[in-house]
Protein backbone atom coordinates (compact mmCIF):
# COMPACT_ATOMS: atom_id res chain seq x y z
CA UNK A 1 0.00 0.00 0.00
CA UNK A 2 1.31 3.46 -1.12
CA UNK A 3 1.51 5.72 2.28
CA UNK A 4 -0.90 8.47 1.73
CA UNK A 5 0.31 10.37 4.85
CA UNK A 6 3.66 11.90 6.26
CA UNK A 7 4.92 12.21 9.64
CA UNK A 8 7.57 14.90 10.31
CA UNK A 9 9.48 15.87 13.47
CA UNK A 10 9.50 19.99 14.05
CA UNK A 11 12.12 21.70 12.44
CA UNK A 12 14.22 24.70 12.64
CA UNK A 13 14.89 26.28 8.84
CA UNK A 14 13.87 22.94 7.63
CA UNK A 15 15.39 21.03 5.28
CA UNK A 16 14.43 21.88 1.36
CA UNK A 17 13.53 18.20 0.91
CA UNK A 18 11.00 18.57 4.06
CA UNK A 19 9.04 20.23 2.12
CA UNK A 20 9.63 17.75 -1.11
CA UNK A 21 7.54 15.57 1.10
CA UNK A 22 4.87 17.97 2.06
CA UNK A 23 4.13 18.73 -1.12
CA UNK A 24 4.13 15.00 -2.50
CA UNK A 25 1.61 13.22 0.90
CA UNK A 26 -1.65 14.07 1.45
CA UNK A 27 -1.83 13.93 4.86
CA UNK A 28 0.89 16.18 6.94
CA UNK A 29 1.47 15.31 10.51
CA UNK A 30 3.78 17.16 12.62
CA UNK A 31 5.34 15.09 15.83
CA UNK A 32 4.79 16.93 19.05
CA UNK A 33 4.42 14.11 21.65
CA UNK A 34 8.18 12.80 21.01
CA UNK A 35 11.34 13.37 23.34
CA UNK A 36 13.38 16.11 22.50
CA UNK A 37 16.55 14.45 20.57
CA UNK A 38 19.92 16.40 20.13
CA UNK A 39 22.23 16.76 17.06
CA UNK A 40 18.56 16.86 14.91
CA UNK A 41 16.97 19.70 12.84
CA UNK A 42 14.67 19.98 15.46
CA UNK A 43 17.08 22.76 16.81
CA UNK A 44 19.66 23.37 13.78
CA UNK A 45 19.60 23.86 10.56
CA UNK A 46 22.41 24.05 7.51
CA UNK A 47 23.24 26.90 5.15
CA UNK A 48 25.73 26.81 2.64
CA UNK A 49 29.07 29.95 2.94
CA UNK A 50 32.13 30.41 0.71
CA UNK A 51 33.45 27.76 3.45
CA UNK A 52 31.03 24.75 2.42
CA UNK A 53 28.22 23.73 4.80
CA UNK A 54 27.78 25.73 7.83
CA UNK A 55 25.28 24.80 10.84
CA UNK A 56 23.60 27.22 13.14
CA UNK A 57 21.67 25.94 16.33
CA UNK A 58 19.07 27.14 18.87
CA UNK A 59 20.49 26.47 22.18
CA UNK A 60 17.94 24.91 24.69
CA UNK A 61 17.26 24.62 28.66
CA UNK A 62 19.04 21.05 28.36
CA UNK A 63 17.88 20.20 32.17
CA UNK A 64 16.54 16.89 31.20
CA UNK A 65 15.75 17.52 27.82
CA UNK A 66 15.67 14.21 26.96
CA UNK A 67 12.73 13.70 29.38
CA UNK A 68 10.61 16.34 27.65
CA UNK A 69 8.47 16.41 25.00
CA UNK A 70 9.49 18.81 22.45
CA UNK A 71 6.32 20.83 22.31
CA UNK A 72 7.56 22.01 26.10
CA UNK A 73 11.78 22.29 24.99
CA UNK A 74 12.37 25.27 26.13
CA UNK A 75 14.92 28.18 24.35
CA UNK A 76 17.67 28.67 26.28
CA UNK A 77 18.53 32.30 25.67
CA UNK A 78 18.69 35.50 23.31
CA UNK A 79 22.14 35.36 22.33
CA UNK A 80 21.86 32.72 19.27
CA UNK A 81 19.32 35.20 17.56
CA UNK A 82 21.66 38.07 16.24
CA UNK A 83 24.45 35.33 15.35
CA UNK A 84 21.70 33.48 13.26
CA UNK A 85 20.84 37.04 11.53
CA UNK A 86 24.31 37.69 10.96
CA UNK A 87 25.14 34.22 9.28
CA UNK A 88 21.64 34.46 7.01
CA UNK A 89 22.89 38.30 6.07
CA UNK A 90 26.35 37.48 5.82
CA UNK A 91 26.14 34.35 3.88
CA UNK A 92 22.67 35.42 1.73
CA UNK A 93 23.51 39.02 0.86
CA UNK A 94 24.08 38.82 -2.16
CA UNK A 95 21.53 36.05 -3.59
CA UNK A 96 19.26 37.18 -6.07
CA UNK A 97 15.70 37.64 -4.05
CA UNK A 98 17.55 38.03 -0.34
CA UNK A 99 15.99 41.51 0.10
CA UNK A 100 12.46 39.67 -0.15
CA UNK A 101 12.58 37.63 2.48
CA UNK A 102 15.30 38.68 4.86
CA UNK A 103 13.38 41.01 6.68
CA UNK A 104 10.16 39.10 7.70
CA UNK A 105 12.91 35.32 8.27
CA UNK A 106 14.76 38.69 10.89
CA UNK A 107 10.96 39.27 12.20
CA UNK A 108 10.62 35.61 13.00
CA UNK A 109 13.92 35.40 14.42
CA UNK A 110 13.98 37.85 16.80
CA UNK A 111 10.43 37.21 18.00
CA UNK A 112 10.42 36.71 21.78
CA UNK A 113 9.00 33.23 22.27
CA UNK A 114 9.63 30.66 25.21
CA UNK A 115 8.83 27.11 23.32
CA UNK A 116 11.16 25.77 20.47
CA UNK A 117 8.43 24.31 19.15
CA UNK A 118 6.66 27.52 18.54
CA UNK A 119 9.49 29.22 16.89
CA UNK A 120 9.40 25.92 14.07
CA UNK A 121 6.32 26.15 13.27
CA UNK A 122 6.26 30.21 13.03
CA UNK A 123 8.62 29.37 10.27
CA UNK A 124 6.70 26.42 8.90
CA UNK A 125 3.93 28.44 7.94
CA UNK A 126 5.87 31.05 7.12
CA UNK A 127 7.74 29.03 4.14
CA UNK A 128 4.80 27.28 2.94
CA UNK A 129 2.89 30.12 2.41
CA UNK A 130 5.69 31.79 0.40
CA UNK A 131 6.20 28.52 -1.49
CA UNK A 132 2.47 28.49 -2.10
CA UNK A 133 1.98 25.30 -0.68
CA UNK A 134 -1.64 24.81 0.75
CA UNK A 135 -2.02 21.78 3.16
CA UNK A 136 -2.83 21.20 6.31
CA UNK A 137 -0.45 20.64 8.67
CA UNK A 138 -1.35 18.28 11.72
CA UNK A 139 -0.48 17.56 15.27
CA UNK A 140 -0.32 14.25 16.83
CA UNK A 141 -2.00 13.76 20.12
CA UNK A 142 -0.17 10.99 20.87
CA UNK A 143 3.09 9.00 20.51
CA UNK A 144 3.50 5.94 18.56
CA UNK A 145 6.59 4.43 18.31
CA UNK A 146 5.37 2.03 15.34
CA UNK A 147 3.08 3.54 12.84
CA UNK A 148 0.52 1.99 10.45
CA UNK A 149 1.13 1.04 7.22
CA UNK A 150 0.29 4.10 5.01
CA UNK A 151 2.35 6.10 7.27
CA UNK A 152 5.84 7.23 5.93
CA UNK A 153 7.34 7.81 9.06
CA UNK A 154 9.83 10.42 9.11
CA UNK A 155 10.02 11.65 12.30
CA UNK A 156 14.00 10.53 12.69
CA UNK A 157 14.88 10.43 9.33
CA UNK A 158 18.57 12.07 8.26
CA UNK A 159 18.01 14.57 5.29
CA UNK A 160 21.15 13.91 4.11
CA UNK A 161 20.82 12.41 0.23
CA UNK A 162 21.47 14.71 -3.07
CA UNK A 163 18.84 15.63 -5.29
CA UNK A 164 20.36 15.38 -9.31
CA UNK A 165 18.74 18.83 -10.04
CA UNK A 166 20.87 21.97 -9.59
CA UNK A 167 19.97 25.43 -9.07
CA UNK A 168 21.69 28.55 -9.52
CA UNK A 169 23.22 29.33 -6.08
CA UNK A 170 25.62 31.91 -4.63
CA UNK A 171 28.06 29.05 -3.34
CA UNK A 172 28.09 26.50 -5.97
CA UNK A 173 31.07 24.27 -4.28
CA UNK A 174 28.93 21.12 -4.75
CA UNK A 175 28.10 18.47 -7.67
CA UNK A 176 24.80 18.19 -6.38
CA UNK A 177 22.13 20.33 -4.48
CA UNK A 178 22.23 18.34 -0.97
CA UNK A 179 18.71 17.81 0.44
CA UNK A 180 19.99 18.64 3.96
CA UNK A 181 20.34 22.05 3.14
CA UNK A 182 17.92 24.47 4.71
CA UNK A 183 14.91 25.89 2.48
CA UNK A 184 16.46 29.36 3.32
CA UNK A 185 18.93 29.04 0.41
CA UNK A 186 16.40 27.97 -2.28
CA UNK A 187 13.81 30.87 -1.52
CA UNK A 188 16.93 33.44 -1.62
CA UNK A 189 18.14 31.68 -4.59
CA UNK A 190 15.06 31.28 -6.46
CA UNK A 191 12.57 33.07 -5.03
CA UNK A 192 9.01 32.55 -6.59
CA UNK A 193 10.44 29.47 -8.94
CA UNK A 194 10.51 27.71 -5.57
CA UNK A 195 8.01 25.53 -5.79
CA UNK A 196 8.18 24.78 -9.35
CA UNK A 197 12.09 23.11 -8.37
CA UNK A 198 10.19 21.00 -5.41
CA UNK A 199 7.63 19.70 -7.72
CA UNK A 200 10.05 18.40 -10.42
CA UNK A 201 11.98 16.72 -7.59
CA UNK A 202 12.38 12.83 -7.68
CA UNK A 203 13.40 12.06 -4.15
CA UNK A 204 12.23 9.07 -1.83
CA UNK A 205 13.09 7.58 1.58
CA UNK A 206 15.63 4.56 1.40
Amino acid sequence: MKENNVILSTAYFPPLSYFYYIHNYENIFIENQEHYQKQSIRNHTIILSSQGIQKIIVPIKRKTYSKTLIKDVQIANELWKKKHIQAIQTNYGNSPFFIHYFKEISEIIFKKRKFLFDLNQEILLFFLNELGIKKEIKYTDNYHKKLPIDFMDLRNFEFNKTFNLRYNQIFTNQNNINSNISIMDLLFNLGNESKNFISRLQFEKT
